[in-house]
């Protein structure tokens, strides 16, 4: 075989070297430009090449370019330059497809790595039979035969595993209506043949309109999507010199309410801002998401001999180029710094600026968040940041936020020094920005469990001293600076003060009841949606003797967490259902039950359109309607509503106002949380204090003027 040569004019097209002055001529390029590199590399007469692109997509052209080329030709390179990554998707006992397999040795290479049941297509019948006399002895299982993507000649719902390497390159070789068409065939028979979780993977360079029709087609179809970019680790000889792109489209069974691309996944900082790039040209994808695009990517960086490598993912959108700081941030951006030994987030990374902002004194600064401080308004929600980015004084804020029990400010800063330089404003480039932070009181904690739930993942319940007082509480790992439950020890013991309210919400409720009900004999029934530690009820049934109340908890294993760590127990005043929330309020209406009060305590793993809690279901407006036959005619039903858009609490509001006469929202001071009433009685607000002004705003911001440190400064560079 012939010396690989490169063709150097096409090299220069991509200066991948020069990042600063890389140019859109990357998106889209020309097929026939790849096509000749990688036959120049094979040693392959470049006579093998079309006069016209669109014979890429022809049966003839691949007849004569296999005729001509006799040996396996390797689109985008061997199995050892991807297989790693390929394999990440791929389970042994899956049934493959792998459609426009032509003279590849894919197939055999994940034959020798333990996956026997593929099936190989081609509408070329030379190399059809090629593969089955170059495989029919040494790897008798593998199956070859003549077909078209386009229209399989499978059943519905054959394979687990779709694998495409090259074809949909070769089938969209432009942006044309012909070529679409012909994308959509395939993807409709790709589609069909796939099983409920099934994977369609393709290895593509990813054009822009190749990229766009996979995902329009597949975020209409109920599947998650992924990109992650190939590995680049190639060995000598044999390296693409182009980024290759998986794309994964995994098919559910039921719509993802998340936005339409999941994760994107690279490995270095070339790639990364190749598909800034991409994204930032794509319209249509912003569209679908309501003005977030989410996607993830991962770069591997020296950030501290105990995080030696950081993977991101963070959000952008079509807004501009802010990630290069030419224009402004219109809306928060969200990056997640994982820890690589266990793949858990370390710190999630808040990006703001306020627009209407100007007498800042600094370009950037990065505000790291004590822990004991993240549940507060300023820190916990995008208001509240905004907010803060305006007290620091500066034009772009990164807000930092510590995801474990481990904080030293040390430590925190060697991870962040070496990460922080590609979210800055490019006016910044060679210059410093700030470190802040808000002085806290010494915080020390100690993990008592560690475990994972059926329906919020992984949690922690700690135990954390402030001041001079215990707080035994509990944390997931996927909802960033909340604690979702909590309770202060009793002094010097490790019982729980049941007598005592930690969460300003459930005292705010209990506050909310007529004077009456709290101290009267009349049997008072309370429906509470959403246990946590169980403080609430715990409260309710040791100070109100004429209480009875109904707790209904999805979870079991946080009913177990609040029995063991919580000091919570059932009896007759006291009941505990596991249940979906939703569904016992139906079955409950249908038995014709009634409450005098109900609280909705319920919040997500994760937001949807800005809302943590409670989830939407509990706020449609036909359980509202169950809600409204289930009190009685005097009785109150509140909310517990965490939203970083003031719009979603408006929207809960407005439908709780054609059903009931009664609204009113009280905000607890320093957190995002508020609670939203509604009842029957349209006079339920005589039970309300007559001063209920939320001064919370003015605590925050004097504690923090009081408070704010300066931290060393950190030179930036245009290096990563």
């Amino acid at each position: 075989m012939k010396e690989p040569t490169f063709n150097v004019h096409f090299i220069e097209e991509f200066p991948f070297e020069n990042i600063s002055t890389f140019s859109l001529v990357f998106v889209p390029v020309y097929l026939c430009k790849f096509f000749r590199l990688t036959v120049e590399m094979s040693g392959t007469d470049m006579n093998t090449l079309p006069n016209d692109i669109d014979e890429f997509a022809t049966s003839r052209f691949w007849e004569t370019f296999y005729q001509k080329t006799g040996n396996n030709f390797e689109w985008y390179g061997e199995f050892r330059t991807f297989g790693s990554v390929l394999m990440k998707y791929l389970k042994h006992s899956d049934d493959i497809l792998q459609i426009g397999c032509g003279s590849s040795c894919l197939a055999d290479s994940l034959y020798d790595n333990g996956y026997k049941n593929i099936v190989s297509i081609d509408i070329v019948r030379s190399v059809i039979r090629k593969q089955i006399h170059r495989n029919r002895k040494r790897r008798p299982e593998l199956t070859f035969s003549r077909g078209d993507a386009t229209n399989l000649e499978y059943a519905d719902e054959s394979f687990n595993a779709v694998l495409d390497k090259g074809t949909l390159d070769a089938v969209m070789s432009t942006k044309t209506e012909k070529c679409l068409d012909r994308a959509n065939a395939m993807f409709a028979e790709v589609h069909r043949v796939l099983k409920t979780n099934g994977r369609y993977i393709v290895l593509s360079l990813c054009q822009s309109f190749v990229f766009e029709a996979w995902i329009n087609f597949f975020s209409e179809k109920n599947y998650m999507l992924r990109a992650v970019c190939g590995s680049n680790d190639f060995d000598s000889g044999v390296m693409f010199p182009l980024p290759l792109f998986f794309l994964v489209a995994i098919k559910l069974s039921s719509p993802l309410q998340d936005p339409v691309l999941t994760e994107c996944h690279f490995h270095c900082r070339t790639f990364r801002i190749v598909l800034f790039v991409f994204l930032r040209l794509w319209k249509f994808t912003i569209e679908k998401c309501e003005g977030q695009f989410v996607h993830q990517l991962k770069r591997w960086a020296n950030a501290s001999s105990k995080h030696n490598r950081t993977a991101c993912s963070a959000f952008t959108c079509e807004q501009g180029d802010w990630i290069g700081g030419r224009n402004p941030l219109n809306f928060e951006r969200q990056v997640q710094i994982l820890q690589e030994f266990d793949g858990n987030i370390r710190y999630t990374m808040y990006l703001v600026e306020d627009s209407t902002f100007t007498d800042y004194s600094s370009l950037y600064a990065i505000f790291i968040v004590p822990p004991n401080k993240q549940r507060e308004w300023l820190y916990s929600c995008t208001e509240g940041r905004k907010k803060l980015c305006r007290l620091s004084k500066v034009k772009r804020l990164a807000v930092v936020i510590v995801r474990n029990s481990n904080y030293d400010i040390v430590e925190v800063r060697k991870d962040l020094d070496t990460i922080v330089m590609d979210f800055a404003p490019i006016e910044l480039l060679n210059g410093t920005a700030l470190y802040l932070t808000v002085d806290s009181p010494n915080l020390s904690s100690k993990i008592l469990e560690k475990g994972v739930t059926m329906y919020s993942g992984d949690y922690l319940i700690m135990d954390e001293k402030e001041g001079d007082h215990l707080f035994r509480r509990i944390v997931f790992s996927e909802y960033p600076g909340v604690v979702q439950s909590e309770a202060r020890l009793l002094q010097n013991s490790q019982q729980v003060d049941l007598n005592y309210l930690t969460c300003s919400h459930h005292s705010e409720f209990l506050h909310s009841l007529p004077a009456k009900w709290t101290t009267g004999d009349q049997e008072i029934r309370i429906l509470i949606v959403g246990l946590g530690g169980g403080s609430l009820p715990m409260y309710i049934r040791n100070n109100f003797p004429s209480f009875h109340v109904v707790v209904v908890e999805i979870d079991p294993c946080v009913v177990e967490a609040a029995k063991k760590w919580f000091s919570f127990v059932a009896d007759e005043r006291l009941r505990v259902e596991v249940d979906d929330g939703v569904r016992y309020v139906r079955n409950a209406f249908f038995r014709k039950e009634h409450f005098d009060a109900i609280l909705i305590d319920v919040a997500s793993s994760d937001h949807v359109d800005g809302l943590f809690a409670p989830l939407p279901q509990f706020v449609a407006v036909e359980i509202l309607q169950v809600y409204k036959e289930l009190l009685y005619p005097n009785g109150v039903i509140a909310f517990n509503v965490m939203a970083y858009l003031e719009s979603k609490v408006d929207e809960i509001i407005n439908d709780l106002r054609t059903i009931f006469p009664f609204t009113k929202t009280k905000k607890m001071k320093n957190y995002i949380n508020q609670l939203v009433f509604a009842s029957l009685d349209p006079n339920y607000g005589d039970n309300f204090n007559s001063t209920d002004s939320d001064d919370s705003m003015s605590v925050i911001v004097t504690e923090f003027s009081a408070n704010l440190t300066l931290s060393n400064t950190v030179q930036l560079s245009n290096s990563a």
